[in-house]
């Protein structure tokens, strides 16, 4: 775990790695891991989380990042959100 962090600059989540010497020396790990235990994943017990990664999700930031404006992407996929939520 922390080896990945390091490497990438991810938060890291484990608090025995929290306490690592080189975690708290780095300025980016040691200002936004502290931070880890605030989010949480909306996926968590919902059957239908991959459905909207794969299928409204990341879509929507190819599509954004590929230069389509962002509110008709963003209207589109608030679209297929509601079909691909439907099915659950």
């Amino acid at each position: 775990m922390k080896l990945w962090s390091v490497k990438n600059g991810f938060p890291v989540w484990s608090k025995q790695v929290l306490t690592d010497p080189d975690v708290k020396a780095d300025p980016v790990l040691s200002s936004i891991s502290p931070l880890s235990p605030l989010g949480r994943n909306y996926s968590i017990g919902f059957q239908g989380a991959t459905a909207v990664d794969a299928d409204v999700m990341w879509p929507l930031v190819e599509q954004v990042l590929s230069g389509a404006d962002p509110a008709k992407s963003l209207k589109a996929a608030s679209k297929n959100l509601d079909a691909t939520l439907s099915k659950f």
